[in-house]
């Protein structure tokens, strides 16, 4: 079983962007191949990561699995 991408570290990914981008990916709409962000987390300096996105097909239809590259660009 995988991770929500919004749930990795302390709510820092959880953008309603990005959040937006998954779900159009997730359903076939969409795939995100540059999607730039600044990942701002405390005490820490920010990150300008590029996010891409895509959906894979499987016979197992039941599950949708996406294949998330993201590229710190700093």
């Amino acid at each position: 079983m995988g991770l929500r991408l919004y749930a990795v570290g302390a709510g820092e990914w959880d953008t309603s962007q990005l959040r937006s981008l998954m779900a159009a990916t997730v359903s076939g709409g969409a795939q995100i191949t540059a999607y730039e962000m600044d990942l701002e987390r405390p005490r820490r300096p920010v990150r300008q990561l590029i996010v891409q996105a895509r959906r894979l097909t499987y016979l197992d239809l039941d599950q949708t699995r996406l294949l998330v590259a993201v590229s710190d660009v700093t």
